[in-house]
């Protein structure tokens, strides 16, 4: 995992050779009809960290678990590519976050 990047940190004189940023995308679960969003949830986390040239540095890629909505919907495996096995197979967001 990564250590936390404040902006701050740049303000208090932190070396700028060992500045990033990170670029994340999240999908979640998703319906063709409407849906509450408390029902949503995250399943695949990615992230990219940058250097200051903007050169990629580490990359994460994780699936998530579903557990309020265990089942993809058609709609939602193919907007996201996502399978159920790919979710079927993950840990839930608390172990993967950590």
């Amino acid at each position: 995992m990564w250590s936390a990047h404040s902006p701050a940190a740049d303000n208090a004189g932190m070396d700028t050779a060992m500045a990033s940023t990170v670029v994340v995308d999240v999908e979640a679960t998703c319906w063709d009809t409407p849906r509450p969003r408390d029902r949503m949830e995250i399943i695949e986390i990615g992230a990219v960290r940058l250097d200051t040239d903007l050169a990629v540095v580490d990359e994460f890629n994780a699936f998530i678990r579903p557990v309020v909505e265990p089942t993809l919907s058609e709609f939602c495996t193919t907007l996201t590519s996502i399978t159920q096995t790919d979710v079927d197979g993950a840990d839930v967001f608390p172990v993967v976050f950590t």
